[in-house]
């Protein structure tokens, strides 16, 4: 949000949170949003509280053989719309997941994530993941049906795969190590419903983040 120099300092800011909040409050679970280091001081004065995210990263035993995976083209109506079908009828695969959330999502998935689209079939789920140099990050999964991610990383690691690491907390945490995210943004929810996120350690989803 950009305001015009001859404009600024006349609350219009102020103005724009506090219509948002009124028309929003009491039609959604919780309201959030990342903000950088510039403006942490501006939050607070509309109730928001900053609440700190942890990442849950897994390490895997040597494995003999590459996997095998689809990569979806974005480019491709047929393959784009797969995607959208897939989204809108996803079950959960994290303690805090988006809902009715495709929007969102595509703007990811056509730009910064147009080439880590990748479809198992074996599993019917599409997932949305990187790689870097032994380390996977794993975003997202989609899929109509429950998942068991183990079977979701033994699919997408291959032999040179060491580290897994995951864009959002997993229903069953057995198995990963947990640590505090630091990479520059800063979580901030709307004061009044923060009691589930203060006593349970999370990773607001990657691709949920506004």
């Amino acid at each position: 949000v950009m305001t015009a120099e001859p404009y600024r300092h006349q609350g219009l800011s102020r103005f724009l949170m506090q219509r948002v909040l009124k028309e929003w409050e009491n039609r959604v679970d919780f309201i959030y949003l990342f903000a950088n280091e510039t403006v942490l001081d501006f939050y607070p004065k509309f109730n928001f509280e900053i609440i700190e995210e942890y990442q849950s990263t897994t390490f895997l035993e040597r494995q003999t053989t590459d996997s095998v995976v689809k990569k979806l083209n974005m480019d491709h109506p047929i393959d784009r719309a797969f995607l959208v079908d897939t989204i809108n009828n996803s079950l959960p695969v994290s303690r805090v997941s988006m809902c009715n959330n495709a929007p969102l999502l595509m703007f990811y998935c056509l730009s910064y994530k147009k080439n880590s689209i990748y479809f198992l079939e074996k599993l019917n789920a599409i997932v949305i993941a990187d790689y870097e140099g032994e380390c996977l990050f794993l975003n997202d999964i989609f899929s109509s049906k429950t998942i068991d991610l183990d079977k979701v990383i033994k699919e997408m690691t291959g032999k040179n795969t060491r580290q897994v690491v995951l864009g959002f907390t997993p229903l069953n945490e057995s198995g990963y190590e947990r640590s505090l995210v630091q990479d520059g943004d800063t979580l901030f929810m709307l004061g009044d419903r923060l009691n589930y996120f203060k006593d349970r350690p999370f990773r607001f989803p990657l691709l949920s983040r506004a």
